[in-house]
């Protein structure tokens, strides 16, 4: 008889421990899901606020680099004097190996002939002019035709040269 009392008993408070903690578990899940979802989202935004902001300020840094290197003596008196044009070729290729993400640095006159370059051997060999992307700069036209090419950044800064 004791036995019965003990299986009636014990049988049913197993159950309800078993439920009730089934039921906290279960509770204990989707609250850490939802708090997790909330994190995960909230960081994904951060990410991309940060990353969207990088290009923006990476090319405001490139655009004052170049502005101040337009500003240079050695840069701005190159036209003419072939002493400052080796030396200016010989700085702009120390600034093309130093910041390593541009491919060429070069100085034009008013008519697009290369004057000073990264690559000295492009000196009064290269127009730039006939380039389509200079041209739609020259033109203040963002807009790149079809078959460009791939992707690429230009910038460019007028050096008023005396």
């Amino acid at each position: 008889m004791r036995f019965n009392l003990s299986k009636k008993l014990l049988i049913p408070t197993a159950c309800l421990i078993i439920i009730g903690m089934a039921i906290s578990t279960l509770v204990a899940y989707f609250s850490s899901k939802n708090a997790l979802e909330k994190t995960t989202n909230f960081q994904f935004a951060q990410i991309t606020d940060s990353l969207s902001a990088n290009p923006g300020s990476w090319l405001s840094c490139n655009q004052l680099d170049i502005y101040s290197w337009g500003r240079q003596y050695i840069f701005r008196n190159v036209l003419g004097n072939r002493e400052l044009t080796d030396q200016a070729n010989a700085r702009l290729g120390e600034l093309t190996n130093t910041y390593g993400f541009y491919q060429g640095i070069r100085i034009t006159d008013r008519t697009g002939i290369v004057i000073a370059s990264s690559s000295p051997k492009n000196v009064g060999k290269v127009n730039v002019a006939e380039r389509v992307y200079i041209s739609l700069i020259w033109n203040a036209d963002s807009r790149l035709p079809e078959g460009i090419g791939r992707p690429f950044h230009f910038h460019a800064t007028v050096l008023n040269l005396y």
